[in-house]
């Protein structure tokens, strides 16, 4: 089968796109999640950040399932891009896994539009406002159930977050149904929340024609355990421009099922690194925004024998103004060494200003510092951190 997009610079394909070789190669291998639409007959590709519209040249004319993982090889690079599918290895995962992974995959979207209108709307508590009183209340909840910025200052504040981050919650009600109700577990966990808001927005939201299958912020980067760990940037909220409540309530449900999916993928991901790797994906309250804080641990390989394995902790998150932070955190036998990046170079001299007093706390807890170190970029480009192999360039 062959598959064609088009070469503009604007797609992102050619040129320096982030996390991507500086342009496609005959030869080169990509890795691909297909978004088609059987309706209309369009077709989509997700390559890394970037999803392109594209067209199917030859093969089979049913084109590609809706979320199929496709491994393709550049055949030619102008003056379209031109892709040949290769045959895809068998999954490790089992199969249920892997076909409720291709079927969220394409749904998914970044929370942060969803939130920005549930702080939008918790800030407007006043005539006006002519949502359905009973998904206000979800919504509002939904918001007040976040964490806070203070709260993951402390250890004991982090631990209840990524316990209510929504991954565990099948778990937890698996463990609890045989001593306690539904009634009485706890209703902070992000996933219960998000899914009380769908079932609500969906009982209300009327049945319309669908214009397109692609959910907003879909661009955020995927959920996926390898590769650069990039962070999900903040959104505006969409319903103060959008007049109808009927429209804002379909609104709603379209951010609400993105999440939903994106959350539910997180958990299936997850699940094939049989407890080697974690993504992680936490929604903080600031006032009344919100950052999407992205966390990855992953235990280190090639340990020496007879030791415990190390472990590595990534964090990355958008700041206020949108300059974005990441740090690396390896441990090992008592010794630590620390790494933050940043895309802006002020922020990179304020972290440089407090390398001591972080060194100095990390040597009063009896850790061993190997380095604490600030360096200028996202790891992206930095050719020493564990990546996804979405390209291999071939000669």
């Amino acid at each position: 089968m062959r598959i064609e997009v088009a070469s503009s610079p604007s797609l992102g394909l050619l040129g320096r796109a982030p996390g991507l070789i500086p342009e496609w190669r005959v030869g080169s291998i990509v890795e691909a999640v297909a978004v088609s639409d059987a309706a209309s007959g369009h077709l989509w590709l997700n390559i890394g950040q970037t999803r392109v519209p594209a067209r199917l040249a030859s093969g089979d004319p049913t084109g590609p399932a809706n979320g199929e993982v496709l491994r393709l090889r550049v055949l030619r690079n102008s003056p379209v891009i031109a892709f040949e599918t290769l045959e895809v290895e068998t999954p490790t995962v089992p199969d249920v896994a892997s076909d409720s992974l291709r079927r969220v995959l394409p749904r998914q979207a970044s929370p942060a539009g969803l939130l920005a209108n549930a702080g939008w709307l918790a800030g407007r508590m006043a005539p006006g406002i002519t949502l359905p009183p009973r998904l206000m209340l979800a919504l509002s909840a939904l918001w007040e159930g976040l964490p806070t910025t203070g709260q993951l200052v402390s250890a004991e504040g982090l631990q209840t977050a990524i316990k209510q981050s929504g991954l565990f919650l099948e778990s937890q009600l698996a463990r609890s149904l045989s001593t306690l109700t539904l009634a009485q577990l706890p209703l902070r966990d992000l996933k219960a929340l998000l899914l009380a808001v769908r079932s609500l927005a969906a009982e209300q939201d009327m049945p319309r024609a669908s214009t397109s299958t692609l959910p907003a912020n879909a661009a955020a980067p995927l959920p996926m355990l390898h590769g650069s760990l990039l962070p999900l940037t903040d959104s505006a909220p969409s319903l103060p421009s959008i007049a109808a409540p009927a429209d804002q309530v379909h609104e709603l449900r379209q951010q609400v099922e993105g999440a939903v999916a994106r959350l539910t993928a997180t958990q299936l991901i997850n699940t094939t690194a049989q407890g080697l790797a974690y993504l992680i994906e936490i929604p903080v309250r600031q006032d009344k925004d919100v950052r999407m804080v992205r966390f990855r641990f992953e235990r280190q390989p090639d340990q020496p024998p007879g030791q415990s394995p190390g472990w590595a902790v990534e964090a990355v998150l958008t700041l206020r103004h949108g300059e974005a932070v990441h740090a690396r955190v390896a441990l090992h036998a008592g010794r630590i060494a620390v790494l933050l990046r940043s895309d802006s170079a002020a922020v990179v001299e304020r972290l440089k200003m407090s390398c001591h007093t972080l060194t100095g706390a990390l040597l009063t807890t009896g850790l061993d510092v190997d380095e604490v170190v600030c360096l200028h970029g996202l790891p992206a480009a930095d050719p020493g951190q564990s990546r996804s192999q979405l390209v291999d360039a071939r000669a």
